[in-house]
């Protein structure tokens, strides 16, 4: 598959060097998971000869890599978010974390990361370029999430809009397509559910999901708007609007690791799309691996949970868990001064984990479930068990549960017996580690890369400018008309008008019977 990829790179290169686009991409969400998303298609494009524009709170991870022949080019922007990632997981990480109200707050904090972010110094004068029409681009990319300010930029410069998700699509952004979510087997992606829901749980998603898209829609996005038109003009539209002229949606989600859903032929599954091809490790953590033929187990919790939100009785347990294990463990931590450190433990700030998940002598992940790491972890076929925190995580952990692949436990209350418990399972059950490798078969076997669907797509975008034959006509109707909830209530109506007529006419054809009737009498 690298192989058709780097032919295809090539092929464009050569033929198509005097067609480059320029690809304007911003990305407001301050959390560099979401950011490692994006950069990946952003590096592809320009490798393919493609002008492209990144903004982005976080700088590019890779080398651009690019060569003379490609003619691309990627210019950073730095986007000013004042901290807003800090002020996100304070509130967010915690054993009283529930998810509505996870929403509200990432809301809250929206105009304030919109604010700072479209006053960022490297952005004024892409902006003022696009006022002045000095400056264009022919597509604009932007991240659906929380943060959706920027969908105002594909109206600054006349572009067509690319909605991206790093994660299963909001609701929200399915809607703004017109793409079809039934909420009894498509959950929210805060709710700890998957598609296969009780009547509870569907209950619950369905409250949770009505509460949402109308706190969004009449609440939060008219605050967001307020900041567009302090930047952009009093007469500028609004981001329900706009968001609804989207050509394209990217979703970085795939049926083994979210849910099976059906979409529109302008709504693309892209899972995986950071993946690439494991790299060697070096030559210490090699060593690490090769010394233990028994196999290893990797313990990581994501970047962002680290000792200034682990509480020190957590961390003790989770100490107590690793000594009670057999096995060497490395783990992912952002300091060594640990107390009672077990002798099992290889600890180190930062972790190559694509590249150490891909390893022969690998045998377990304790993870925290991120989509990342549970889609790495799915392709090379590694069982899991997942602690979750925050966002999708909770999600994500129950579809590892109902695949097969590992188990789930709570953070905040598991013991360190049962953490001890849970993993001694998935170690000595084979079945775990036989259907992780069998889904990590079926999620590489597919017709191209995720990356080569969101490479062709946008193009497509690009060349067709705006492909305005894919989008559904649903995207322009309200939610009644979508689901002809007028055309029922015309039905009734007319219905009821017949049947009372009916009935007054038979009841005046009686009283005339009835009074002819008495007059012969």
């Amino acid at each position: 598959m690298n192989v058709v990829l780097l032919i295809s790179t090539l092929i464009f290169a050569f033929f198509n060097h005097g067609e480059a686009a320029r690809i304007l991409g911003l990305f407001a969400t301050p959390a560099k998971s979401h950011s490692r998303v994006f950069e990946s298609l952003f590096r592809e494009l320009a490798v393919r000869g493609h002008q492209v524009t990144f903004a982005s709170p976080f700088n590019l991870q890779w080398p651009l890599g690019l060569n003379e022949s490609s003619g691309g080019s990627i210019q950073y922007v730095k986007l000013d978010d004042q901290g807003a990632l800090g002020s996100i997981m304070g509130y967010v990480v915690g054993p009283n974390r529930r998810p509505l109200a996870e929403s509200f707050w990432l809301w809250s904090i929206a105009p304030d990361v919109c604010r700072n972010e479209l006053h960022s110094p490297d952005l004024i004068p892409i902006i003022d370029g696009g006022k002045n029409k000095t400056i264009t681009f022919d597509v604009v990319i932007v991240e659906s999430f929380f943060f959706d300010c920027f969908a105002s930029m594909s109206k600054l410069f006349e572009a067509p809009l690319v909605l991206f998700t790093s994660q299963w699509a909001p609701q929200w952004a399915h809607q703004a397509m017109g793409n079809p979510d039934p909420w009894a087997t498509s959950p929210n992606m805060f709710l700890p559910y998957t598609h296969k829901m009780n009547f509870i749980e569907r209950l619950h998603n369905f409250i949770h999901s009505a509460i949402a898209l109308l706190s969004r829609k009449y609440y939060e996005l008219p605050r967001q708007d307020v900041i567009i038109k302090e930047v952009f003009g009093e007469n500028f539209p609004t981001l329900a609007e706009l968001e609804k002229e989207a050509a394209l949606m990217l979703i970085n989600s795939h049926p083994i690791t979210n849910s099976p859903h059906a979409n529109l032929p302008n709504v693309i599954e892209v899972g995986g799309i950071h993946i690439q091809p494991a790299e060697p490790l070096d030559k210490e953590l090699e060593s690490y691996f090769e010394a233990s033929p028994n196999g290893v187990i990797l313990f990581s919790l994501g970047s962002l949970i680290n000792k200034d939100n682990m509480d020190p009785e957590r961390l003790h347990t989770l100490t107590k868990v690793m000594a009670a294990i057999n096995y060497p463990i490395l783990w992912r931590w952002d300091t060594t001064d640990v107390p009672n450190l077990p002798k099992n433990v290889k600890i180190l700030p930062w972790i190559p984990q694509r590249d150490v998940l891909a390893h022969k002598n690998l045998r377990l992940f304790v993870t925290h479930g991120g989509l990342l790491s549970t889609q790495e972890a799915t392709y090379e076929g590694v069982p899991r068990l997942v602690m979750p925190f925050f966002g999708d995580q909770q999600s994500n952990a129950q579809k590892v549960v109902q695949m097969g692949v590992g188990l789930s436990l709570n953070y905040y209350s598991a013991s360190a017996e049962e953490i001890a418990s849970a993993i001694n399972t998935i170690l000595t059950d084979e079945r775990y580690a036989s259907r992780a490798k069998q889904l990590s078969n079926a999620f590489r076997d597919q017709l191209n890369s995720p990356l080569e669907r969101a490479v062709f797509w946008t193009e497509h975008v690009i060349q067709h400018k705006g492909a305005a034959y894919l989008r559904s006509a649903s995207s322009g109707l309200n939610w009644y008309q979508d689901l002809c909830l007028d055309v029922l209530a015309f039905l009734l109506l007319t219905s009821a008008v017949a049947l009372l007529t009916g009935i007054a006419l038979v009841k005046a054809l009686s009283a005339f019977v009835a009074s002819r009737k008495s007059k012969v009498d």
